[in-house]
């Protein structure tokens, strides 16, 4: 969960080079925006459904394959 803004870009910076993969809680905190305004450059988000909680959505993250076909900005 994201408690702090300005650890959004640290976040953003590290989670890659510690896994491909990632379930973020999130419960609708104001950094989360931010964060995922980041997200789409290196990773394909989608909700995880059958999430029984009713006070955060759960996200998965996948690290999208860095070749240049699939970069953004091409």
């Amino acid at each position: 969960m994201l408690y702090e803004a300005k650890k959004v870009t640290t976040l953003l910076e590290l989670l890659p080079r510690l896994t491909d993969h990632v379930l973020l809680a999130e419960p609708g905190r104001m950094p989360a925006e931010p964060f995922f305004d980041g997200v789409p450059e290196r990773w394909e988000r989608t909700e995880v459904e059958g999430v029984t909680q009713p006070r955060a959505t759960v996200h998965r993250l996948r690290l999208r394959p860095s070749g240049p076909e699939n970069r953004m900005d091409s």
